[in-house]
């Protein structure tokens, strides 16, 4: 009896053992349906025409413990904007964390930049269809291969967390028609998130990214090598039913200034080809001069959002406003004021349905044809109905 008894207690052990080490995985879907009553394509894809929105997705969280201290994960993206929307390897990474206060990650994983960086695919995470593109437009990195640490530290009620990390990334500008020439590479990054939480009603973050960029886009779209930096700064606040947003965001070209002095030269050179009657020349230098001399960083944005939650519904609304550098006479600034419900179909999935009114200065987010100008964007409305889930 005593053996019997100790074979199953050993069986036990080792069943449970199995179960802590084995695969878990976790998932999430997004789908929807948006469009606008504006004449002028608005963020590239959203247009008269209502259908289904390009990121829609589906996504898999893996994680397999190694050991007591040690963990591989990863996540599975597969995205309707991508040409093929194969399931692709978006995180996979290896961490090593000795205790509860430390942790080492190595390997392609999240950039903690912004402040929904982590779950920025997730749609059940936040309250809106997508989170303010005034904001998470300025600079599309949301990976890295590279290494981090997070050092955290408690003080009374306040909990104090350090992310610094370094590596490289590279970032594909057309998902839907890739080419070589699409794919924007980033050396020498390095970066860090400093996280103050002071229980659960107040989170405040401020962030920063910088990484020498290659923007030789093809052989006639050569715009140099740029030292480029991004910071983020962001409050959560949370009281009873009632939960503030607001995030701020700024790019800054650190090599502006020597790209304006050698446009400057370009033109003068081009003057110079023009006055011997060079033509060829001369306008070879002069395209050259307007690509050097457009201004990459200077990009302002900021929103905040107020959400109240009944139950199973949530409102919410939310303004945003972005302010981008004039290239070429053109203004890309707007404005824009937000609301929307949600309903919890149950605990792990919501649908939501949102209004986004534009007020744009020149451009905005708009994305005029060949056929269209400037004058051609006017205020407009954004209409989506989304549905997410977790799994």
């Amino acid at each position: 009896m005593v053996l019997c008894l100790l074979a199953c207690s050993s069986l036990s052990l080792q069943a449970a053992d199995i179960e802590q080490n084995a695969l878990q995985w976790s998932g999430f879907f997004t789908t929807g349906v948006n469009w606008t009553d504006s004449s002028v394509p608005y963020n590239t894809v959203v247009t008269k025409n209502p259908k289904v929105v390009p990121n829609t997705l589906l996504g898999l969280n893996i994680s397999k413990p190694l050991s007591a201290h040690m963990t591989l994960g990863g996540q599975l993206l597969a995205q309707g904007a991508n040409a093929d929307s194969a399931l692709k390897a978006d995180w996979a990474y290896v961490n090593y964390q000795p205790n509860d206060n430390v942790s080492f990650t190595i390997g392609q994983q999240k950039i903690p930049l912004w402040l929904m960086a982590e779950y920025a695919n997730v749609g059940r995470a936040y309250p809106w269809t997508n989170p303010p593109e005034e904001v998470y437009s300025l600079f599309n990195i949301q990976s890295f291969a590279g290494a981090s640490s997070r050092f955290q530290y408690m003080f009374s009620h306040l909990v104090v967390a350090l992310e610094p990390y370094t590596g490289t990334t590279v970032v594909e500008t057309s998902p839907s028609a890739p080419t070589s020439s699409s794919k924007v590479s980033a050396k020498d990054m390095f970066g860090a998130n400093l996280e103050i939480k002071a229980s659960d009603f107040l989170k405040l973050r401020a962030a920063f990214n910088r990484a020498k960029w290659n923007l030789n886009l093809s052989p006639t779209i050569s715009l140099g090598e740029h030292e480029f930096q991004v910071v983020d700064y962001s409050l959560t606040a949370h009281f009873k039913d009632f939960n503030f947003i607001s995030e701020y965001a700024q790019t800054t070209d650190l090599d502006q200034g020597y790209y304006t002095n050698l446009s400057n030269q370009e033109n003068a050179t081009a003057a110079q080809y023009a006055k011997a009657g060079n033509v060829i020349a001369a306008a070879a230098e002069a395209q050259q001069a307007a690509l050097d001399g457009l201004k990459i960083g200077g990009a302002k944005a900021y929103y905040l959002t107020m959400v109240y939650n009944f139950k199973i519904l949530s409102g919410y609304a939310s303004y945003a406003h972005v302010v981008r550098p004039e290239n070429l006479g053109i203004t890309q600034n707007q404005s824009s004021t937000t609301v929307g419900i949600g309903y919890d179909v149950s605990p792990d999935s919501v649908i939501k349905v949102e209004v986004k009114h534009i007020m744009p200065s020149g451009l905005g987010l708009f994305t005029p044809s060949s056929t269209q100008t400037v004058a051609d964007v006017k205020k407009s409305d954004v209409f989506t109905i989304n549905y997410n889930c977790v799994f």
